[in-house]
């Protein structure tokens, strides 16, 4: 006859695997917010700011041809500031460059030499 052997309760411990699963997900969806609101970002913010700048430029462009014209950036120039000034591309163009901060008045010709004339 078999012996029968005592019935031993015997405690099951689980190692806890899944742990480090939400852990992982958590560090990915993270992730994957910061990727998805730097594409959004791209779409809403970059190709209007690219189109402003691309609108800064050429208001300078055309103000500093202006004001070249004019003989803005020849060493002995008879222009003032108030002839600077009237250039209205020019004072877009500087304005928008400097980001919108300044006022009519404190586009001077030096200024105006600054951007416009290579070595001015």
């Amino acid at each position: 006859m078999q012996q029968k052997r005592p019935v031993v309760a015997v405690e099951v411990v689980f190692m806890r695997k899944g742990t480090s699963l939400p852990i992982n997900v958590v560090v990915i969806l993270v992730i994957a917010i910061i990727v998805m609101l730097g594409v959004i970002l791209f779409f809403t913010k970059g190709f209007s700011g690219s189109s402003t700048g691309l609108n800064c430029e050429s208001k300078l462009r055309s103000g500093c041809t202006q004001f070249s014209l004019r003989g803005g950036c020849n060493d002995n120039t008879n222009l003032k500031n108030s002839d600077v000034q009237s250039i209205k591309t020019l004072v877009e163009g500087i304005n928008c460059t400097e980001g919108g901060k300044l006022k009519t008045n404190q586009i001077t010709l030096a200024k105006a030499q600054s951007y416009c004339c290579q070595g001015g």
